[in-house]
């Protein structure tokens, strides 16, 4: 998520914190604010660059993604 990514990266967030604010974030506002928020982020910072697995193309870094996962899965 670019939220993390500019957490982590830009205002240099620890990891675990940037987690968990981004995910907050993303739900005490709009889904336009956010999409909002997601496009200014990319046009001061290249995601693509950034030290993270961020997916530009998905919009969420892989590693968050595959941590999820693993997560939903052991709580079966």
């Amino acid at each position: 998520m670019a939220l993390k990514a500019f957490l982590t990266q830009v205002l240099e967030v620890p990891e675990e914190i940037a987690t968990t604010e981004a995910e907050h974030m993303k739900y005490a506002v709009s889904e336009d604010t956010v999409q909002k928020l997601e496009k200014y982020i990319a046009s001061i910072i290249n995601l693509e660059e950034l030290d993270c697995c961020y997916n530009g193309k998905r919009k969420q870094c892989r590693e968050c993604e595959r941590a999820k996962n693993h997560k939903k899965e052991r709580s079966k």
